[in-house]
């Protein structure tokens, strides 16, 4: 099964995990069930996060962190226009979203909710 969460702890500010991802900002990250706010900036500040390859540095150090996928299914991996080629590489990008995408719905319960109640 594909790993779409994962529960990290250690109390420190960089962690790596191991969840596929299409765009850095699919990955989202709780601290003790509230929610971060993504950004591009590689120095977060409190209440933010950033992610670059499978690491996430947060802006401030914290011990218990999930980090999980949702996929942006809201912008089009790829546009087909008539009478254009085909190409792999939009195929295989409208497969990993479509993919992905079908692994979070598979795994909607997740364990941070199993473990609460």
């Amino acid at each position: 099964m594909a790993t779409t969460e994962q529960f990290l702890t250690g109390g420190t500010t960089s962690y790596t995990f191991s969840i596929d991802k299409i765009k850095d900002s699919d990955i989202k990250v709780k601290v003790n069930g509230a929610s971060l706010t993504y950004t591009t900036n590689a120095s977060p500040s409190a209440g933010q996060y950033y992610v670059s390859g499978s690491s996430i540095t947060l802006g401030t150090a914290s011990n218990a962190i999930h980090v999980y996928r949702e996929t942006d299914l809201d912008t089009a991996a790829a546009t087909f226009v008539a009478g254009s080629s085909i190409k792999a590489a939009d195929l295989n990008a409208v497969h990993n979203l479509t993919r992905l995408a079908s692994q979070e719905q598979n795994q909607i319960t997740t364990t941070e909710d199993i473990k609460d109640s």
